[in-house]
Parts: C-alpha cells; sequence; structure tokens
C-alpha cells in the first residue's frame, strides 16, 4: 500500500520560494531543456522573498538534473490546498508510476518530484537532482 502523498516545502539558501493567496512571487519565468547529454530543464524568473537572508527581490535560475518528465499546469486546473512556491513531493504518486514503468535494464535511478509554481503556471518536474544560483537586484 501506497503511503499518502504530501508536498512539503523546500527551504533555499536564500529561504522559502513562497505562494501567497494561491498565487507565487515567482515571476517572468524562462525555460529551457537539454534533451541531450544532462537532461537539464533550466527555470529563469525572478522571485520576491519574504523570509531569507534579505527581503527583496532576487534573480534566480534552477537546474534540474537528470530530468524524466516536466508538467506545465495551468492555475485553473490545480487545486492542491497544501500548494507551496517551491516543494518536493513526498511518496509522488507520479514518480511510483514511472518507477513501475522502467524496470529491469531501464530500472530508473533515486528521482524526485518538485513543483515550482510561478505566477503565471506551475511546473512538476521529475528529476534527479537540482541546483539553485540567484543574485539579488540592486535597489
Amino acid at each position: 500500500m501506497l503511503k499518502k502523498e504530501k508536498l512539503v516545502s523546500v527551504w533555499t539558501e536564500v529561504g522559502h520560494f513562497p505562494a501567497i493567496r494561491g498565487r507565487s512571487y515567482i515571476d517572468d519565468c524562462s525555460y529551457s531543456f537539454d534533451v541531450g547529454v544532462t537532461h537539464e530543464f533550466v527555470v529563469r524568473g525572478e522571485v520576491w522573498l519574504k523570509d531569507g537572508p534579505q527581503d527583496e527581490k532576487c534573480m534566480y535560475e534552477f537546474k534540474f538534473h537528470g530530468t524524466k518528465g516536466v508538467l506545465f499546469l495551468d492555475w485553473e486546473d490545480y487545486s492542491r490546498p497544501d500548494l507551496v512556491g517551491f516543494g518536493e513531493f513526498r511518496n509522488s504518486k507520479w514518480l511510483a508510476y514511472v518507477s513501475a514503468l522502467c524496470q529491469g535494464e531501464h530500472k530508473l535511478p533515486p528521482h524526485r518530484h518538485f513543483i515550482l509554481s510561478g505566477y503565471d503556471e506551475i511546473l512538476e518536474i521529475l528529476c534527479d537532482s537540482f541546483t539553485l544560483s540567484y543574485e539579488f537586484k540592486q535597489k
């Protein structure tokens, strides 16, 4: 029996990426995907951080390494009450489904299921790991 899927907020070195009143402070997102050797999915944009080392706008770049899948979802189609700006699903149903499909020599190495909620859309990413780089905007 599968454990219940749970969404938890991920703490980064710049704090939590907040989601307030159903929308996020994450804005101006752009995406790129390297389907070659690295399978990196990159998301760039800016976020207004409220609980990090500085209370200001931050330019960010997430690199999701070893990406196996990305879902682009509209806010109108998403109804999770526990939404966070950047989070990780524990006991992910999607990860369990993909892992069940990949058996034998195609067995899936350990992966994680993340969510990044922007102002206009929600991304769910299945990948090995991620790195975050950032730069605070000058006031």
